[in-house]
Parts: structure tokens; sequence; C-alpha cells
């Protein structure tokens, strides 16, 4: 069971109220795709899409390096909230 942390929301596929996910998001530069996924896969055997899947082999299950300039570019599309200072 996923620890209870600030991180995290209640797992979907659950109905235990103490299992959580982690909260975040990822990319290699040409997929964004939430961590839980990693959750879903680990605790209940559920795969990521074929699409995903096929992408990540392509690339011998090692991701990519990219730059910041383009990981904001990605997020801002993606419409993900950035921090303030």
């Amino acid at each position: 069971m996923a620890k209870l942390s600030p991180g995290t929301v209640p797992d979907p596929f659950s109905r235990s109220p103490g299992m959580r996910v982690r909260i975040g998001v990822m990319t290699d530069g040409q997929w964004v795709w939430p961590l839980a996924w990693s959750d879903y896969v680990r605790y209940h055997r559920v795969s990521p899409p074929a699409d995903f899947v096929a992408h990540i082999a392509s690339l011998d299950f090692r991701a990519p390096e990219i730059d910041v300039e383009r990981a904001m570019a990605l997020a801002e599309a993606e419409g993900i909230p950035m921090p303030t200072e």
C-alpha cells in the first residue's frame, strides 16, 4: 500500500480509503504521463496504453534527455501549474 503523503491522492482503482497513488507528471520529451501510471501497474497490473509501451520499447526502455525549455513547453501545453517564486 502506498504511504500517505502530501503528494498523493486516493487510488481510483481501489475501494480501500488508505490506498493512494502519487501525484506528478513525467515526460520523455514526446509523451506526457501521470506519475500514478507506475502505481497502477505495480498495484493493479493495469497496462499503460499500447502506443506508449511501443514508444518506450522503441527507445530501448531508456528515457532520452530533454532540456529545461522543452520540459517547460510541454508542461505549459498540458496546463500543468508552475510554482511561483
